[in-house]
């Protein structure tokens, strides 16, 4: 029996609901829509008959419309020195609508050399907004496939990251210049 032998059998009575229920039909397609690329009509999700309904399906991968992005917290708000920041908001947003679909807030692990890169690549960060950060920071950032984004100034968390997302975000790229038990900020270490 061939693999699609279901599918052919049950393609009419699946169609057929969806005649009756058309709100249904217009409930998915909504639902789906924040994942349509910019410039498409439609997303072929892969299940289910070819329903035009004005609409012209094209392929996405949806997985790779994702990113997580990263900002340092103190209190609830962004934190200037990310080596000082009581815990993290993890931004998931989708790249091609630009708008954040879910928010974290966690609690960062004990600060110490090495640990919050590690930690945010454990937790699937993309990107991190950050404020002041060292030189050695920035580095293992990079070496574990994390994007840093230097020199945000403070603000809303939420806020950074569409500003990120729209291209608004002012940053200078710049970080902590000092070294061990630098004076920015005197937190007392340098990453």
């Amino acid at each position: 029996m061939p693999k699609i032998e279901p599918f052919e059998r049950h393609a009419p009575a699946y169609d057929a609901w969806f005649d009756a229920h058309p709100w249904a039909f217009r409930s998915e397609v909504e639902a789906l829509g924040r994942f349509w690329p910019r410039g498409c009509e439609g997303l072929e999700v892969g299940v289910g008959g070819v329903r035009a309904h004005g609409i012209r399906f094209v392929a996405a991968d949806i997985q790779e419309v994702f990113m997580k992005i990263a900002v340092p917290l103190v209190q609830g708000r962004f934190s200037d020195h990310f080596g000082g920041a009581e815990g993290f908001g993890l931004f998931e947003v989708d790249e091609v609508s630009r708008i954040v679909v879910s928010r974290v807030f966690q609690a960062a692990p004990p600060h110490e050399r090495g640990a919050f890169p590690r930690w945010l690549k454990e937790q699937g960060a993309d990107v991190i907004l950050a404020g002041g950060m060292g030189p050695r920071a920035m580095q293992m950032f990079e070496h574990f496939g994390i994007h840093v984004v230097a020199g945000v100034s403070g603000g809303d968390p939420e806020a950074l990251v569409k500003g990120f997302l729209d291209g608004t975000l002012q940053a200078t790229g710049e970080g902590c210049s000092g070294g061990h038990l630098h004076n920015c900020g005197e937190h007392g270490h340098d990453d």
